[in-house]
C-alpha cells in the first residue's frame, strides 16, 4: 500500500502569508461601503488598489521561490483573481461597484511586483 507524502511543516507555512493576504483581499473587496467613510482623495484607492496587488505578487514569492514557471502562473492567476473581484464587487456586493481603474490599477501592481522580484524567484 503506497504511502502519503507528507509536506513539511515549513512549506506549509510558506503558504500563509499569501493566504491570509488573499482573505484580507477578499473581506476588503466584498464588504458593503454602508458605514465606511472614504478619503475624498480618487487616487489614494487606486494607490491601495496598487498596493493591495503587489503584496499579493510579493507573497507569491515566498511558496514559490526557485520556481519561475509556477511563480509566472501564479502571476497571470493573481490577474484572473483581480478580475474576479470586480466582476463580483459589480454584480453581486451591494454598495460596491467594479471599475476597470480598480482593475488596472491591480494589473499595474501586479506587473510592476512581478518584474522587481523576478530575479528573487531565479535564485
Amino acid at each position: 500500500m503506497p504511502t502519503k507524502k507528507k509536506l513539511p511543516k515549513q512549506k506549509l507555512i510558506s503558504w500563509l502569508p499569501l493566504i491570509v493576504w488573499i482573505i484580507a483581499i477578499c473581506f476588503l473587496s466584498f464588504s458593503p461601503l454602508d458605514n465606511v467613510k472614504l478619503p475624498d482623495f480618487s487616487a489614494f484607492d487606486k494607490l491601495a488598489h496598487f498596493g493591495m496587488y503587489a503584496l499579493l505578487v510579493f507573497f507569491l514569492t515566498i511558496p514559490l521561490k526557485g520556481q519561475m514557471n509556477a511563480f509566472s502562473i501564479g502571476v497571470i492567476l493573481a490577474i484572473v483573481f483581480s478580475a474576479f473581484t470586480e466582476l463580483i464587487q459589480h454584480f453581486w456586493v451591494s454598495n460596491r461597484f467594479g471599475d476597470a481603474f480598480d482593475f488596472m490599477a491591480n494589473v499595474l501592481g501586479i506587473f510592476v511586483a512581478y518584474f522587481f522580484l523576478k530575479k528573487r524567484i531565479k535564485s
